[in-house]
């Protein structure tokens, strides 16, 4: 109870302080705008302008971190339909969407917003005389974590973008988009910079402030993204082998107040998670508002215990009017009963993603038998039987990515970033959306205000 309120606290300071920003990209800050060197005039006001981003993060309902990501790349993809018409998720589903959708810019407008507040933040650390410099290092540290978490959605979402690094809206107003292998650079420079600055020690409880591996997890995907596969092993070996992670059993993956594979969480002020309120049906005899798709109900192998339709299990079932809905179940927990705390959190990067991590690196150097072996860590967590070594290279690469399909499905859009990265979008994809899919749906279209405000951006292919 004491974290909840402190959260609650800290997010007030900051609404009425740095994150009063409604948008930085194309308006001045408003008259109420606090500078940042005078909010850090001691230490408590520059760690609870900090956890007022995390809470901001996952405020609101279905923006990029609160449910957003999962829900929507989920439809765009081949994970899940919504099971109902639906003037929100239709256009998701169907890949239909236009500049001028309506909840489409949230998915600028919000990460934007979060980009501002953490270079307000790195700005005031800087002209700080107050902060200490070891609180200055941490700080910085999970600011250039969070700012690359941030550019790291917006880049997959929309490919090129403006890379917003300062305060000055009279700059940032007339930016152009720079190319997405650019933005990479920057992230990557960042989060190695932040590797530096973190220690291995969680600042607070429940891992809800990134540490050293938590930048490393993130620079570990960066990595593999970018082609970097040695790095990409390196990194996720030195997460898996910190002996702070574990793989821990099915059911207490995304439950209970501290998961041994959890690296990085996020908790609500006043509610579990955003995909369990989501996901998880009204009651036993409701129709969920998403069902999974045949298409991934047929991909999990037999005797899959993530299949489950169990507590210990990852997937739920209702039966309505004689038809079954399968939905996902990872999140337990619907809604929060009044008065008590949050036990769910939203798990922003955990253990297992790691090894897949390594497994996708090894065996793209050459290491089938290494690659093996890490799959197999997942796999026999999930009740299924181990890989043989002598499996082929092409075979070894189509483990890692079936694993990685269930592992994470209905999981921060991994299924949808990796169908594009891995080229496999139009062939996946089109069969199953039909006439709806084109090649330039892979990405989002730049929001029509935006492009009103600002007349360096240009609109993607397509739209």
């Amino acid at each position: 109870m004491r974290t909840k309120t402190f959260f609650i606290i800290t997010s007030c300071i900051i609404v009425t302080g740095i994150c009063s920003c409604k948008k930085f990209v194309d308006i001045y800050p408003p008259p109420n705008m606090v500078e940042s060197n005078i909010v850090f005039n001691n230490e408590s006001s520059a760690v609870a302008a900090a956890l007022g981003l995390y809470s901001k993060m996952i405020s609101g309902n279905l923006s990029l971190f609160s449910g957003g990501t999962t829900i929507f790349t989920g439809l765009n993809s081949d994970e899940i339909i919504n099971t109902a018409t639906s003037a929100t998720y239709d256009p998701y589903r169907n890949n239909s969407l236009l500049p001028n959708t309506g909840n489409l810019s949230s998915f600028w407008n919000n990460p934007y917003n979060l980009v501002y507040h953490a270079n307000s933040l790195l700005e005031g650390l800087e002209r700080s005389t107050i902060v200490s410099p070891a609180m200055k290092k941490q700080l910085r540290g999970e600011m250039l974590v969070s700012r690359s978490l941030i550019y790291f959605y917006l880049v997959n979402l929309f490919g090129d973008i403006p890379y917003v690094h300062s305060t000055d809206y009279r700059v940032n107003a007339q930016l152009p988009r720079v190319s997405k292998e650019e933005v990479f650079g920057y992230l990557i420079a960042d989060l190695e910079e932040a590797d530096t600055l973190l220690v291995a020690g969680y600042p607070s409880a429940n891992r809800f402030r990134p540490n050293r591996f938590t930048a490393k997890a993130l620079l570990a995907r960066l990595y593999l993204y970018t082609g970097n596969d040695a790095k990409a092993e390196a990194t996720s070996s030195a997460i898996i082998a910190s002996g702070l992670y574990s793989l821990v059993l099915l059911p207490a993956v995304f439950t209970g107040s501290s998961s041994a594979e959890t690296i990085w969480s996020l908790m609500r002020d006043n509610g579990n998670t955003h995909e369990g309120s989501f996901f998880v049906p009204a009651s036993t005899t409701s129709r969920p508002l998403f069902q999974l798709t045949t298409q991934l109900l047929a991909a999990f192998e037999p005797n899959d215990q993530r299949k489950l339709i169990t507590a210990n299990g990852w997937l739920g079932r209702n039966t309505v009017s004689g038809i079954d809905y399968y939905y996902p179940n990872k999140y337990k927990l619907r809604t929060l009963t009044s008065g008590n705390a949050p036990t769910e959190f939203v798990i922003v990067f955990r253990v297992a993603e790691q090894y897949l991590i390594r497994a996708e690196a090894r065996s793209n150097t050459g290491n089938p038998g290494g690659a093996i072996q890490d799959l197999n860590m997942v796999r026999v967590r999930a009740g299924l039987p181990s890989l043989s070594l002598s499996l082929t290279a092409a075979q070894v690469n189509a483990a890692i990515r079936q694993e990685r399909r269930i592992e994470f499905f209905a999981e921060w859009g991994h299924r949808w970033f990796d169908l594009k990265r891995y080229g496999e979008a139009n062939a996946v994809l089109g069969p199953v959306k039909g006439t709806n899919w084109q090649p330039t749906d892979q990405l989002y279209p730049i929001p029509q205000i935006e492009l009103d405000r600002n007349p360096f951006l240009t609109q993607n292919p397509g739209y």
